[in-house]
């Protein structure tokens, strides 16, 4: 899975200028303390396929230790304090697919691909602010993704020419409660992780000569304490749906 994740941080994370001084973020205290993600379910129907996952998440002393993908993929987390050092992606039959050892120096955090076999493959920098935002990532040290932030939400994203507009709900993110390290692992991936309440509409310019972008519309069905429960995506070609199962 942690392959997929990366190679899905490169087509989902376009983006932002980044300059620290204009990352101010507003505090927000979750009102439900230690709400947790049980099980994500995403549906994808599109012009040419149409796709069908699930995950779900097993804790230990309130971390993520495992995410199991379709009941069979088993992604195992290590962990230095609240700090992912390591994650293993095992085959229904227990066989190593793949693994990514994480790093930390500073306000830099690093992720390193290896096949099962141990050779290096795709490597991530990472750069998060004081604010605890990320504001730059940096793929094989060439493609450099910047990310402007707004109340706490992404609100551009650029890489090269391209360029995204985001706006949002004001309503809890279902990874409020899960540390920023745990929030980069998985964004683009699972949800829109990053940002601490969730996406109604993007626009995407596929270069600054464009003036009619990509939109992205959100429905979403909240649960009592105001975290989303059902999210459907609509664009162009298809839609995605999101279900959200939490602990309490």
């Amino acid at each position: 899975m942690k392959t997929k994740i990366l190679i899905l941080f490169i087509l989902c994370l376009l983006f932002s200028n980044c300059n620290d001084d204009n990352n101010t973020i507003e505090n927000e205290t979750p009102n439900i303390e230690n709400k947790l993600i049980k099980k994500i379910s995403i549906k994808s129907i599109g012009k040419y396929e149409n796709n069908f996952s699930y995950f779900e998440f097993f804790y230990t002393n309130g971390k993520v230790s495992e995410v199991l993908e379709n009941g069979t993929e088993k992604n195992i987390l290590e962990y230095e304090g609240d700090k992912v050092v390591k994650l293993s992606s095992y085959s229904s039959d227990n066989s190593l697919l793949s693994y990514v050892i994480y790093s930390y120096e500073g306000n830099k955090f690093s992720s390193q691909l290896y096949n099962k076999n141990g050779q290096a493959e795709d490597k991530f920098d990472f750069f998060i602010n004081k604010n605890q935002e990320l504001y730059k990532m940096v793929y094989m040290d060439c493609d450099e993704y910047n990310y402007i932030y707004n109340n706490g939400n992404i609100s551009t994203e650029t890489i090269n020419d391209k360029k995204k507009l985001i706006s949002y709900d004001n309503k809890f993110n279902p990874f409020t409660n899960y540390n920023i390290y745990f929030r980069i692992i998985y964004d683009g991936y699972l949800y829109h992780t990053l940002s601490k309440n969730n996406p109604i509409k993007t626009e995407l310019f596929w270069n600054k000569t464009s003036s009619t972008p990509n939109i992205s519309l959100y429905e979403i069905v909240y649960d009592k304490d105001n975290y989303p429960i059902e999210v459907t995506e609509k664009y162009n070609d298809g839609i995605t749906e999101y279900y959200f199962e939490y602990t309490k």
